[in-house]
């Protein structure tokens, strides 16, 4: 029996991607008896998150309170030290773990010379490097990271075919190394997927939103693109007569990357505070209950490759428009609506097509019950399993 460490070093719970990943990747490997595992993480929150998982250690990393000790810490991360000496990381060293998995792709493993899996879910600071979240200083940050943890890991772990050619063409990365492992939907979305009616009509009630609306689940930064889609849903009330009501959700970063002041300026300028309601951060019982009541789910963000909402709509039985862009096409299938995101004219006719046709509406939620049926966490835990036991054996080899 090996020892499989899992770090979450995500230092917030129940926001953003990476968590959801933490949770799904903990949830499908809660039942694997064939290893010991341990996880570690950072925030005492996340402790409850965990309490039913009886085969999982849970180790809660102390904060660094040290400020000399942080400094050396973000030196080691740019710089890539071999050693890692602060008592912070002590736990993980003591536990004498086999094999870290690191979701957040930090080079955490490499700096305590553990063999790692990193997980490394986008490169989209390559392609938008204008963007206000990929500053110059982030920009460098995850460069320096993301090559060091791809190329001294065991193996990286991606989300689609695109993700590997990224780490390819921009790290050289050998492919041997590299393993896809597609995004599973959220755990909520399975727990919570037969709420009653009852339910979501109080959850409609709570916030005071219509029987009828779109939905996008996004927190506030420039890819995610707002804008476009606000701009698209005014262009159906100008030219068509059309109020598309639109639900938004979603934590706010309250720094220089949150775009949520300008997308407020802009529903108020456009006059569209009726028809467009930002109901913030809100618990995953709730937001299932938007999936399940809302039209469709209108995915505009300009990053991928691929991108969990569009896997949570399909589980859910919500119809999916989604950017045409990355893996997303395959991600999709034939099981939605894909939009140039560029285009407020096509996002525009799509979202008309969805909002108007019962019909298409209809075929969308079937074909998306059939396009996920085997994205299940028992196939997701498969297939961790099997990287898992491929890295173990490798290091078997090379300490032979």
């Amino acid at each position: 029996m090996a020892k499989i460490g899992i770090l979450n070093s995500v230092n917030t719970v129940n926001t953003g991607g990476v968590f959801q990943y933490i949770m799904s990747l903990v949830e499908s490997l809660k039942n694997d008896e064939r290893h010991e595992y341990v996880l570690f993480y950072e925030d005492p929150k996340f402790r409850k998150f965990c309490s039913d998982h009886q085969n999982f250690k849970l180790v809660c990393i102390p904060p660094d309170d040290n400020g000399i000790s942080r400094i050396v810490g973000k030196l080691a991360a740019l710089f890539g030290f071999r050693s890692l000496r602060s008592s912070r990381y002590r736990s993980i060293r003591e536990n004498k773990i086999d094999i870290l998995i690191n979701p957040a792709s930090s080079s955490i493993g490499f700096r305590l010379g553990l063999p790692s899996i990193v997980v490394i879910h986008d490169l989209m600071h390559k392609y938008y490097p204008e963007f206000p979240e990929y500053s110059l200083k982030s920009r460098i940050t995850r460069d320096l990271t993301f090559r060091r943890a791809a190329k001294h890991s065991v193996f990286t772990v991606v989300d689609s075919n695109q993700g590997r050619e990224d780490l390819v063409r921009f790290y050289k990365i050998d492919k041997r190394k590299i393993k896809v492992i597609p995004y599973c939907p959220a755990s909520y979305s399975y727990n919570y997927k037969d709420l009653d009616e009852q339910y979501i009509a109080s959850v409609i009630d709570k916030y005071g939103i219509p029987d009828k609306f779109i939905f996008y689940p996004a927190q506030f930064w420039h890819h995610k693109n707002h804008s476009r889609l606000i701009e698209s849903i005014y262009s159906l009330r100008e030219q068509f007569n059309i109020k598309v009501q639109v639900v938004l959700v979603g934590a706010q970063k309250k720094d220089s990357r949150d775009t949520l002041p300008a997308v407020t300026k802009q529903i108020e300028r456009l006059k569209l505070q009726n028809q467009i309601f930002n109901l913030g951060y809100l618990p995953e019982k709730e937001l299932v209950a938007l999936y399940k009541k809302s039209i469709a789910l209108v995915f505009p963000s300009l990053g991928g490759p691929t991108n969990i909402p569009i896997l949570e709509a399909m589980v859910l039985g919500t119809p999916v428009l989604c950017s045409n862009l990355f893996s997303m096409p395959d991600q999709v299938g034939n099981a939605g609506l894909l939009f140039d995101p560029f285009s407020v004219k096509d996002m525009a006719e799509k979202i008309h097509r969805i909002w108007t046709d019962e019909d298409l509406r209809q075929a969308c939620i079937q074909k998306g019950y059939e396009r996920v049926k085997n994205a299940t966490l028992e196939n997701y835990a498969g297939r961790w399993e099997q990287v898992i036991e491929e890295a173990l054996n490798m290091e078997k080899r090379s300490v032979v």
